[in-house]
């Protein structure tokens, strides 16, 4: 019985983990087909803000990268070992833990990404940015739900 419950979980943290690990086409923040950022039009960046919001980018995408790809080896790990017949939980345990790890520092850095774009604003694009972060939050959530740290 404990031994199903454990792959029970372990394959619940395995679909959440490919879920969360699906491919970003090589970059983190996403861009419209042909280049264009919307973030950049909605809220008139300047073309020294454009370019510092590039760099921003280009560093955490050199950063995140790595870290992605490592997540999908070890998701592929897991897969391999719950398929393998005789699943050792320990090593699945561990390896699940590895996985929260490596998601932790990668929304460190998008948050650390996100808060040094946050500088690049000035007053009345930081409250429009604002704005558009609420509207997503609420499509994707629906009103009144709460801000959690994860």
């Amino acid at each position: 019985m404990k031994k199903h419950i454990t792959l029970g979980f372990a394959l619940a943290l395995l679909l959440g983990t490919a879920l969360s690990a699906q491919p970003h086409g090589g970059r983190m923040f996403k861009r419209i087909p042909g280049g264009k950022d919307p973030l950049v039009d909605q809220l008139k960046l300047s073309e020294s803000q454009k370019a510092a919001w590039q760099k921003v980018r280009d560093d955490v995408d050199a950063k995140v990268e790595p870290m992605i790809e490592e997540h999908r080896s070890l998701h592929m790990e897991i897969r391999e070992e719950l398929e393998s017949g005789n699943p050792n939980p320990t090593e699945l345990g561990q390896q699940m833990i590895a996985g929260h790890a490596l998601r932790k520092q990668i929304r460190a850095a998008l948050k650390e990404a996100d808060g040094r774009f946050v500088e690049l604003l000035d007053a009345d694009q930081r409250k429009d940015f604002e704005e558009l972060r609420n509207a997503r939050r609420t499509l994707r959530f629906g009103p009144d739900v709460p801000e959690i740290e994860l």
